[in-house]
């Protein structure tokens, strides 16, 4: 429902909600460095048209207090503006298969003359929607990720463009390898078999309802009343349909850390048939199918290992000089790296030192210093690497996989009625991955299960 997001209609829609917008810096561009304010969506609206180039919606953050990854995913997949029209758009495109969604976001401004992001690439494919102005999009492949000044220094470029830094280095679908081990852990029983689907969701929602109960008895210490514990309580149970097993008597049956029973009914399959469900998918109603691929119980420790050490040469894999080396495999130069390989502006030795406020995947190369190359000057990075520039227009798409820089400047429409995007950032497919099947194992498949049936809580 797209065509329907006047200026009106997405401000009777989303009204009051407190967003974060970024404050137009003095180069007249926007980007990570931008301050940020908070304020309710419709004074943000009424800024737009007062055609004040001041602000612009771009990526929203949520100050929740759970350390539970699943939890914490579900308010990150979509924040508000996003999430107050969600009735407006899927969360997972049927044309783009069996991607799964990490996020969704609105862009937004209101710039005559165009206002840039910055040169930067992102961790997720990107499908970009304009919905309204046009943007331009400066390309360039993640083969010249080693030449373009990220802020962050890279440890190592994934065959499917995913760049890894010093500080996470994950497989090229995106997972952390730490993370990994644990969800291979979780998969299996105290016996060391596979656990089917059930078996792990129940675990796995165990944990959640535990994280949100200890918030909600915490929120009680810290003196919120006692009517509105009970309510939150309530809402926790009867959102994952453990109704039945709210009263006192029946809890003291069950040990504080263990809701394992309370999942058991909602994923017995004999609940669902008399519900008329058809299985495990229909009860927690995320849209996929059940977790088909499960890891072998040989995979361990030292299979981890080699998958994050994967260009170490010979056979020794204790040598740490050769941990380092393929840590360092995609740094140029000579063995003796020096901190020349970095932008030393990124460490704060002194006070007086210069500390960059970019992240990582952002680049030390200005605007102007792309637009003078674009005009003839020289430029010493920018010398013999391809780029490409794309114009997209309202109503067109562009995708964009993982780890491409790009650099976006965004224009009004012509009669100068701001510009405004909606984009998807997927989980990045694996090389090997096929349409059918783009991810290596059900990683992703089973935190996107578990997230999506703690969002349709959230939204309750």
């Amino acid at each position: 429902r797209f065509s329907e997001w006047s200026v009106q209609y997405l401000s009777d829609r989303v009204g009051t909600t407190k967003i974060q917008v970024e404050q137009r810096g003095e180069q007249g561009n926007y980007g990570s460095d931008a301050p940020r304010i908070t304020l309710p969506f419709n004074e943000f609206i009424k800024a737009i048209e007062k055609q004040d180039e001041s602000y612009y919606l771009s990526t929203q953050t949520h100050p929740t207090q759970t350390e539970n990854i699943h939890e914490y995913a579900a308010y990150e997949l979509v924040l508000p503006p996003a999430r107050c029209l969600l009735s407006d758009y899927p969360l997972y495109p049927q044309f783009t298969g069996n991607l799964l969604t990490h996020q969704v976001n609105i862009w937004m401004g209101n710039t005559k003359a165009g206002s840039s992001s910055g040169l930067h690439h992102d961790y997720h494919d990107n499908l970009y929607v304009l919905l309204r102005g046009r943007k331009v999009f400066r390309l360039f492949s993640p083969d010249s990720a080693l030449v373009l000044k990220t802020e962050g220094c890279i440890s190592k470029v994934h065959s499917n463009g995913l760049i890894n830094y010093m500080n996470g280095n994950t497989r090229d679908d995106g997972v952390f390898y730490m993370d990994l081990e644990q969800y291979k852990a979780e998969t299996l029983s105290d016996t060391g078999e596979v656990k089917d689907d059930c078996e792990y969701m129940e675990d796995m929602l165990d944990k959640v309802v535990d994280a949100m109960l200890d918030r909600a008895i915490d929120e009680v210490n810290h003196g919120i009343v006692k009517d509105d514990f009970e309510e939150e309580f309530d809402n926790i149970f009867d959102d994952f349909g453990l109704g039945e097993f709210k009263n006192d008597d029946q809890l003291q049956e069950v040990p504080d850390d263990d809701h394992s029973q309370y999942f058991a009914h909602i994923l017995d399959p004999s609940k669902m048939e008399e519900n008329g469900s058809e299985g495990f998918d229909a009860v927690i109603g995320a849209g996929f199918g059940g977790i088909s691929e499960q890891v072998d119980d040989e995979d361990d420790i030292d299979e981890m290992m080699d998958a994050m050490f994967d260009n170490i040469p010979g056979d020794d894999e204790d040598d740490i000089d050769a941990m380092m080396d393929a840590m360092f495999d995609n740094i140029p130069g000579d063995d003796d790296v020096g901190f020349n390989a970095f932008d030393v502006t990124s460490f704060d030795s002194t006070d007086d030192d210069p500390v960059s406020t970019n992240p990582d995947h952002f680049c030390n190369i200005t605007v102007q210093e792309l637009i003078d190359h674009d005009n003839g000057a020289t430029n010493a990075v920018l010398e013999g690497l391809s780029q490409v520039k794309v114009q997209v227009l309202e109503g067109e798409m562009l995708y964009l996989p993982a780890g491409w820089f790009h650099e976006v400047t965004s224009y009004n429409t012509e009669n100068n009625n701001s510009h405004m995007a909606f984009n998807y950032w997927f989980y990045p497919p694996s090389l090997e991955g096929t349409f059918e099947e783009p991810y290596p194992d059900s990683y992703w498949k089973g935190h996107c299960k578990i997230r999506d049936i703690i969002l349709e809580h959230q939204l309750s």
